[in-house]
């Protein structure tokens, strides 16, 4: 920092960069090119979606602060109403899934294909097809690319479709169908709303916990080196990642993450 302000990339001499044809600096392979510096604080006017957010954000103390923190309308919540509701509408009968049949498991596995193409792909849609954000708040504004060699079928978006649907909806699958078949012949516990409230209280805030620490913990073993040139790697071909990149995993990766289910 000097006189006050906090030099750029593009202003300080350890950090390599290059001129664009227009003399601006591109501070990354991926574009951001600015004709000084987009991250040096004067006065110059601020970023105008940085500027929102800020405006957007509630004083502190303020009621809007505990409903923005706590009860706002966040992947989590989402995520739980629609578990709720596959439990309640698509569940398959538990006296049927006291015996392991293809009928149910398949209906199962065709639920969660729907499920995953209904999200990923409406988000896909609606982001990179219809472009209703444009490029606001995306983190490389690149388009997913085209015809890449690095990617099963030499599209990105085919890739990422294929190993999420065809390895990750079946491995998501087989760890659900033996759950509930353990479940339906009394061989794990079962905590309901109704019949244990506090434990159910206590494991809708644990779980996230664990989650996050499973997460975690897999992530690293898939960064040790032979794991991740075997798996881990197919993963990592989407630099610039979309709605079906989430998932887009090899069946060794699927596995570890989809057993804390």
């Amino acid at each position: 920092m000097t006189g006050g302000k906090i030099r750029s990339a593009s202003e300080r001499p350890d950090v390599p960069n290059r001129k664009t044809g227009d003399g601006s600096r591109d501070f990354r392979r991926g574009g951001f090119a600015d004709s000084k510096s987009r991250l040096e604080l004067s006065s110059r006017s601020p970023d105008p979606d940085l500027t929102a957010l800020c405006l957007a954000a509630p004083a502190p103390g303020s009621f809007s602060l505990l409903t923005s923190s706590w009860l706002a309308v966040s992947m989590i919540l989402l995520e739980l109403g629609l578990a709720i509701l596959v439990y309640l509408v698509f569940l398959p009968d538990p006296v049927a899934m006291q015996t392991l049949a293809a009928g149910w498991v398949v209906q199962i596995w065709l639920r969660n294909l729907c499920l995953l193409f209904l999200v990923a792909h409406g988000l896909h849609l609606y982001f990179h097809q219809l472009r209703q954000q444009g490029t606001t708040l995306r983190f490389d504004r690149r388009e997913i690319g085209g015809r890449n060699g690095r990617f099963t079928y030499r599209s990105q978006l085919l890739d990422n479709m294929f190993w999420s649907l065809a390895s990750g909806v079946t491995v998501w699958t087989a760890y659900e169908a033996l759950y509930f078949l353990a479940m339906a012949n009394g061989l794990v516990p079962v905590v309901s709303p109704t019949g244990n409230p506090v434990w159910f209280a206590i494991w809708l805030l644990l779980i996230p916990i664990w989650s996050s620490l499973h997460f975690y913990w897999v992530h690293r073993l898939l960064h040790w080196p032979p794991l991740y040139r075997i798996a881990h790697s197919l993963h990592h071909r989407n630099i610039n990642v979309g709605p079906w990149s989430g998932i887009s995993m090899h069946p060794i990766e699927h596995l570890l993450y989809f057993w804390d289910l």
